[in-house]
């Protein structure tokens, strides 16, 4: 007893000691996903699911490591270029944190996870959820002490403003964050707030406020060499300035940038700014030649819109949306699995049925023809037996007459065996007759089968109508054999070709020789051959009959 209870600390230490590794080994590869992030290695999803499942665990559940947990599942769903996936999980992230009383931990990555959700936003064309994206991201930064992010926030929320037509809070935006960046002391980065509130300006005819942003921008930013050249990727911005200088009416100044702006690729803006130009100074022929320009660049730029709109459409789309039809699929695979099930048994169920109709199909035709042949048999020896005795009996009859000596009993026996041969004699005719009266029946029900009459009426329209197919060929024989199954056995027992096949059961059917050339698409001589041929191999040579009374003769078991 003693040692068992030294025993269980020891497992207890041993337990925890294990759950310790795990939950470290598991910590360790989060951090591990994390830093492929950040130094922007893309992320494979089945590395982060494993980690989702074990901290979605209630043993190992914490708000933090939760949302950190997510937000690389998201962010593996967005490497892969799958938007909606990532947007489902950065919000399911944002569920998963406590986003009312967040520390600085929790709250420095929320503000990642908004940023990313802002970014998808963007490329989905949807400033509403972009700018709720940014408001969050700026308010969370701002939780997590991160005065940078927190002013990069406020400054990108301008787009999304912008796009919704609110010029105002564009204008309000763009100086509260160039007062928090000069507060900062980042002189460079608070310039470079302007661009977007002097073409709001521009647009509103407000040139002197115009004119200071750009003053601040071209003089502070950093961005300008001593020439006056803006950074590479940057001279959109001279649109702007052939705008300006259009309002204050320095036509050549404005020629200058917009002739500078058509240089580097913007055509749109370039050609339009051209037009107004030579409008201004009268130019026809300029005009003529920068309005075909502009028409160029607008079907570039309306076909590239168009195939950007469908990348967008076919990859992306709101969490909401993409939920419903998530949710929408899920229930369409269990009605597909259900009917997919379903379709499985009733297949089951159908062939089953099928098997088991056609084996008691299969075991009553079996039957009927064992027992046809068992009556074919028997009524072979009741032939053999009527011939035999009818022979006998002739012979009695002759030896009766020459027995005139005799006595009057053995004369009277003798006249009792021929009464009794002869009464088995009759019994034996009436029982053939019979089974000729029954082939005569089934004679008469294959003529009246469709495949039957189907040749007749081929025969009938001759070269002009339809020919036979094979499959039909092979149904005739097929009825054939289920009325006469004797017949078609010994035919099968004389190897006949499959000419001689046909040509004899169209001659049992009565078809004429004219039929049968037509029918077979041959010549008379070759059916008068093929006819004799089959005869021979049926009934051999010292058969004198014609084809069609041998055959008749053998199916009714004359002898």
């Amino acid at each position: 007893m003693t040692n068992e209870k030294s025993l269980l600390p020891l497992l207890f230490l041993l337990l925890l000691t294990a759950c310790t590794g795990r939950s470290d080994r598991m910590l360790r590869q989060l951090e591990h996903l994390e830093e492929m992030n950040r130094t922007d290695q893309p992320l494979r999803v089945d590395s982060v699911l494993p980690l989702v499942r074990y901290y979605d665990h209630w043993l190992h559940r914490t708000p933090l490591l939760r949302l950190r947990a997510y937000y690389m599942l998201g962010s593996a769903y967005r490497d892969q270029g799958e938007a909606p996936a990532a947007l489902h999980y950065y919000n399911i992230a944002t569920e998963k944190a406590d986003t009312l009383h967040p520390d600085s931990a929790t709250a420095a990555t929320l503000f990642r996870v908004y940023g990313q959700m802002a970014l998808i936003y963007e490329q989905q064309d949807l400033p509403r959820e972009c700018l709720n994206a940014w408001l969050n991201y700026s308010r969370y930064a701002g939780c997590a002490k991160d005065t940078i992010n927190y002013v990069l926030g406020i400054l990108r929320t301008t787009v999304p403003y912008y796009i919704l037509n609110d010029t105002a809070n564009v204008l309000r935006t763009t100086e509260k964050a160039y007062r928090l960046y000069k507060n900062m002391g980042f002189l460079e980065k608070a310039a470079r707030v302007y661009p977007t509130a002097i073409v709001i300006c521009l647009a509103n005819k407000n040139y002197s406020q115009a004119r200071q942003y750009m003053n601040t921008f071209e003089g502070e930013s950093g961005l300008f060499d001593e020439h006056g050249n803006i950074e590479a990727g940057r001279e959109q911005y001279y649109d702007s300035k052939g705008k300006y200088y259009m309002g204050m009416g320095c036509i050549d100044s404005a020629e200058y940038y917009f002739r500078k702006l058509c240089s580097y690729g913007y055509l749109l803006e370039g050609c339009e700014g051209m037009i107004a130009v030579y409008e201004k100074k009268g130019n026809a022929d300029s005009i003529v030649k920068y309005t075909q320009l502009y028409k160029e660049a607008q079907v570039r730029w309306a076909v590239s819109r168009q195939s950007d709109a469908i990348i967008q459409s076919s990859a992306m789309y709101n969490y909401e949306r993409n939920m419903r039809i998530a949710e929408q699929r899920e229930r369409e695979a269990d009605t597909l699995r259900l009917s997919i099930l379903l379709l499985i048994f009733a297949i089951l169920l159908t062939a089953t049925l099928v098997f088991v109709g056609y084996q008691q199909i299969r075991r009553q035709k079996e039957r009927r023809e064992m027992e046809y042949k068992r009556l074919v048999e028997e009524h072979q020896h009741i032939q053999i037996m009527y011939n035999l005795q009818s022979e006998m009996l002739r012979r009695q009859e002759e030896e009766y007459k020459t027995l005139r000596n005799k006595s009057a009993g053995e004369m009277a026996n003798y006249g009792q065996i021929l009464a009794d041969k002869e009464s088995e004699i009759q019994r034996q005719r009436e029982i053939l007759n019979g089974f000729r009266q029954d082939i005569l029946e089934r004679e008469e029900l294959l003529k009246r089968e469709g495949i039957v009459i189907d040749f007749r009426r081929m025969a009938e329209n001759g070269y002009n109508g339809k020919r036979a197919t094979k499959k039909e060929w092979e149904k005739l024989v097929r009825a054939y054999r289920q009325y006469i199954p004797h017949m078609y056995a010994r035919m099968q027992v004389a190897h006949l070709t499959e000419r001689e096949l046909r040509i004899c059961i169209l001659t049992y059917l009565e078809f004429s020789g004219s039929d049968i050339v037509i029918l077979m698409d041959i010549s008379k001589q070759i059916v008068s051959n093929t006819r004799l041929s089959g005869k021979r191999k049926l009934f051999g040579k010292e058969e004198s009959l014609p084809l069609v009374k041998c055959l008749k003769k053998y199916a009714y078991l004359q002898r």
